[in-house]
């Protein structure tokens, strides 16, 4: 059973970015809510090295049809060449708290430019 909502994770190098991105996708309705965790280490391997560093982890709470927009805005905005983002899907939820996510998100209009915006509020 899917109920057509999502959580994206995403990671980022510092909290002053994850704090950012996750305030811009709620400002731009992309995320109805964004959660913010500490530092976490990821070990991974890049450019055939494996390496360990400290990151923060993002989640939004968002609608699996905003799942392009959010990956176009985060590609946009994220300061690492590939960045982590990763969505859940949520089989089951409250029926009023995903409902409320319904209400808090919508689709960016045609024709306009969501992502520059959203680039607007994190600089």
């Amino acid at each position: 059973m899917q109920s057509g909502h999502i959580l994206v994770h995403v990671t980022t190098r510092s909290a002053e970015e994850a704090e950012a991105l996750g305030a811009a996708a709620v400002a731009r309705r992309l995320a109805a809510s964004a959660q913010v965790e500490p530092i976490t280490t990821t070990h991974y391997r890049w450019n055939n090295a494996t390496h360990a560093h400290p990151e923060h982890r993002v989640t939004l709470f968002s609608r699996a049809a905003l799942w392009d927009a959010i990956v176009a805005f985060v590609r946009a905005n994220h300061s690492y060449e590939l960045p982590q983002i990763v969505a859940t899907p949520i089989a089951l939820g409250l029926p009023e708290f995903l409902a409320w996510i319904d209400e808090n998100t919508s689709m960016p209009e045609q024709g306009s430019d969501e992502v520059q915006e959203a680039r607007d509020d994190i600089d």
